[in-house]
C-alpha cells in the first residue's frame, strides 16, 4: 500500500490544509497522527522514486533523484477546487506498508515538495521536486552596497564594487586575489565571515610582514601604521586585512578559515555548507560526516567569489576525495565515497528473483581500466605568470605559474591486458600532497581493474527493500556474465515503481 500526503494554501491568507491519499482503503486509528483520518483512494498511478548515487555509467559527482508525476482520479470533479488552491513549494511525503499504526508502521520512501499541481477533467497530475533543486541556488547572497566615501565605509563604490558579491572562505585556500573593499584605506576583504588566520599577504608575489590583529574592523581602519614598512595588519573577525602602504601590483592572500586543520577537512566543510543551505537536524545524520572523515581526512579548501552555486560546491569539495552527495529518499544528506562493494554483502539475489528487463554493461571509459592515476591538488586561486617582483624566486615563480601542483599513482602492469588502458585525471581542492597521494592511490586501486554494471529488476514485495539502498552491497547469482559463483557488487543506483511493486537496482563491482 502507498500513501500519499499533500498540502496545500486553501485562501489567501495562506491557511494550509493536508489531504490524504491511499492505493487501497485505509483510516488511521485514533492514536495516529493524524488520528481517524480516512485515506482517499483515488490514486490512478503513484509514480516512481528512482535514486542513484552518480550520472548513469559513472562512478564519481554528484547523486540523482528523480520522482515520477502522481495521477490522482477526477472524473466526478472532486478535486476541481484544487485549481485556486497552491501547492507549489509545499510539502509531500510518500509512505508505503501493509498497515498498522499511522506513521510508525510505514516506511518513508519519499520526502520532497510539489512542484506544481495540473487539475483537468479526469485526472490530477502532481509534479513533484524532488529535494536537491534546493542545491540550486548562489552560495553567496549577500552583495557589496558601493556605500563608501573616501576612507569611511568597507562597501566599495559605485564605480568599482557595487552589486558584487561579497566572497567567502571555507577551510585553507592560496594565493587568492581578495577584492579591495576600501581602495583608499587599502583594506581588502578575503571572506564575509571571520576567519581563523591570514597567515601570509603577497605584494606582486612578495610576502609582507604580518602586524597585529584588531577586533573590529573600525579599530583597524584607526590603527596607524607605518609608511614603508611593508606589513599588513587584520580584522580576522570580519574578514579583513589593510596594507601600511599602496600596492605595487595584484595583492594575493592566504587564508585559513578555522583553527585548526580537523576543523578544514573536507567533511566538516560539507557540514558548514549544510548550514549554509539552512539544512536542519532533521535533515543531517551525524554518523554520515563521521564517517566520511574517517575515510578521508583531508584538510581542503574553497574560495567563492562569484555565483557558484551549492550543488556545484558540494561537487568540489566531495568530489575531492571521489564521494557522491545528495539527499536520499527520506530527505535525509547524504556523503560517501565510493568503495569496492564489502565482503559480506546486506543482501542475496538469485536468478530465480530477477524479473525480465536484466541488463549487462560496464562502467566508466567503456569498461576499460585505468593504469594511472593524476591528482591535482593544492590550488592556486590566483595564478601569476607576469608582474612578479624581481625578489621573487625562481621556485614560487614556477608555483605560481601553475593552478595546481600534482601526484600520479600507477601500474604499468594494467596495459599487459587491457592494451587501450587509459588515465584518470582529477581536479581536487586538497592543500596536502600526502592526502592527494592517498587519494590517487585509493582510485587507481578501484579502477585498474574492469567493472561490470549490471540493471537488476526485482519484485519488490518479495524482498527486503530495506537492505537495498545506495551504498549498500549485495550478492548476485546468475547463469550469465560470469555471476554463476556468485559475486558482491555495490548498489549505485534504485528506481522503486510504487504502482508495479518492482524496484530495479543498478549493481556495479
Amino acid at each position: 500500500m502507498i500513501l500519499i500526503e499533500l498540502t496545500a494554501a486553501i485562501d489567501s491568507d495562506g491557511t494550509e490544509q493536508k489531504f490524504y491519499f491511499a492505493t487501497e482503503g485505509y483510516q488511521s486509528g485514533p492514536t495516529d497522527s493524524p488520528p481517524n483520518v480516512a485515506f482517499d483512494n483515488a490514486i490512478a498511478d503513484p509514480g516512481y522514486i528512482g535514486q542513484s548515487a552518480f550520472s548513469d555509467g559513472k562512478t564519481e559527482g554528484a547523486s540523482s533523484l528523480e520522482v515520477g508525476e502522481i495521477v490522482i482520479l477526477n472524473g466526478d470533479g472532486d478535486f476541481d477546487i484544487w485549481a485556486t488552491y497552491s501547492f507549489d513549494g509545499r510539502p509531500l511525503r510518500i509512505r508505503r506498508g501493509q498497515g498498522g499504526a499511522y506513521p510508525t508502521d510505514f516506511e518513508d520512501v519519499f520526502a520532497g515538495t510539489v512542484a506544481s499541481v495540473t487539475v483537468t477533467l479526469d485526472k490530477v497530475v502532481v509534479s513533484i521536486r524532488e529535494k536537491s533543486a534546493i542545491m540550486d541556488v548562489p552560495v553567496l547572497t549577500t552583495t557589496y552596497a558601493g556605500t563608501n566615501v573616501g576612507p569611511v565605509g568597507l562597501e566599495g563604490t559605485s564605480d568599482d564594487l557595487k552589486g558584487q558579491v561579497k566572497p567567502r572562505v571555507y577551510g585553507r585556500v592560496l594565493n587568492i586575489a581578495p577584492r579591495p573593499a576600501n581602495s583608499s584605506k587599502r583594506t581588502f576583504q578575503v571572506s564575509d565571515r571571520a576567519v581563523a588566520a591570514i597567515p601570509k599577504v603577497y605584494d606582486r608575489g612578495v610576502e609582507l610582514t604580518p602586524g597585529a590583529d584588531y577586533a573590529t574592523s573600525a579599530l583597524m581602519t584607526a590603527a596607524s601604521l607605518t609608511p614603508g614598512s611593508a606589513t599588513f595588519v587584520t580584522c580576522l573577525a570580519e574578514g579583513l586585512f589593510r596594507l601600511s602602504d599602496d600596492p605595487d601590483g595584484i595583492i594575493t592572500a592566504d587564508v585559513d578559515e578555522k583553527s585548526t586543520d580537523e576543523e578544514m577537512m573536507v567533511a566538516p566543510i560539507l557540514q558548514r555548507m549544510c548550514g549554509d543551505l539552512a539544512l536542519t537536524d532533521a535533515d543531517l545524520d551525524d554518523q554520515v560526516f563521521a564517517e566520511l572523515n574517517a575515510d578521508a581526512p583531508y584538510v581542503a579548501g574553497l574560495w567563492l567569489s562569484d555565483q557558484t552555486t551549492f550543488r556545484e560546491a558540494f561537487d568540489m569539495v566531495a568530489g575531492s576525495v571521489g564521494a557522491w552527495h545528495g539527499f536520499d529518499t527520506a530527505g535525509v544528506f547524504q556523503c560517501e565515497q565510493l568503495k569496492e562493494p564489502a565482503a559480506t554483502p546486506d543482501f542475496d539475489i538469485i536468478e530465480a528473483e530477477v524479473m525480465n528487463g536484466f541488463e549487462h554493461g560496464v562502467a566508466d571509459r567503456d569498461g576499460v581500466p585505468v593504469w594511472r592515476v593524476t591528482v591535482r591538488y593544492r590550488k592556486h586561486w590566483e595564478t601569476q605568470t607576469t608582474d612578479l617582483a624581481g625578489s621573487v624566486s625562481t621556485e614560487r615563480r614556477a608555483a605560481l605559474a601553475e593552478e595546481f601542483r600534482s601526484v600520479t599513482a600507477e601500474d604499468e602492469t594494467v596495459k599487459h591486458q587491457f592494451r587501450q588502458a587509459g588515465e584518470l585525471v582529477v581536479d581536487t581542492y586538497l592543500t596536502s600532497a600526502v592526502d592527494a597521494q592517498a587519494v590517487a592511490n585509493r582510485l587507481l586501486a578501484l579502477h585498474k581493474v574492469r567493472r561490470d554494471l549490471c540493471e537488476v529488476p526485482l519484485n519488490a514485495e518479495a524482498l527486503d527493500q530495506d537492505a537495498m539502498q545506495v551504498m549498500s552491497t549485495g550478492r548476485l547469482t546468475h547463469s550469465r556474465f560470469g555471476l554463476s559463483g556468485g559475486r558482491n557488487l555495490r548498489v549505485l543506483g534504485r528506481r522503486l515503481e510504487l504502482g508495479r511493486d518492482s524496484i530495479r537496482l543498478k549493481m556495479w563491482g
